[in-house]
């Protein structure tokens, strides 16, 4: 099976990254941007056929805004699974907004906060 995964940004002049994975297989996945790069896809093969959550590890935009351990959407798994996800970053607003979309068409978004500082997301390299 495969899902994809997008990563948007209103505010795009810097790096960023985000690290997340597919509840519950919980496999580590990385998206990076570069600086005047607003957006990316990745579309992951993964085993197994229902997938409930999108677990954000760490998401780092620009060095100014940021969030650790966010696992959306909120509640019991839905019926059918994951088949494709987006996560926006409008740092102009300081928030994130996940959303999932599942197999029977529906589709559920919510928002998160960011934090006002950078993060180092696990697989950048140490200063």
């Amino acid at each position: 099976m495969k899902i994809t995964m997008r990563f948007w940004r209103d505010v795009y002049g810097g790096f960023a990254s985000l690290e997340y994975s597919w509840v519950p297989e919980g496999l580590r996945h990385v998206i990076k941007l570069t600086p005047g790069q607003q957006e990316a896809d990745r579309t992951d093969n993964v085993s197994g056929d229902l997938y409930s959550h999108v677990q954000v590890y760490c998401l780092d935009n620009n060095k100014k805004t940021s969030t650790l351990m966010w696992q959306f959407p909120q509640g019991p798994p839905h019926k059918f699974s994951i088949i494709h996800a987006a996560i926006e970053v409008f740092q102009s607003r300081m928030v994130g907004r996940g959303t999932v979309y599942y197999a029977d068409g529906s589709s559920m978004s919510e928002e998160h906060r960011l934090d006002d500082r950078p993060r180092r997301c696990p697989e950048e390299p140490q200063p």
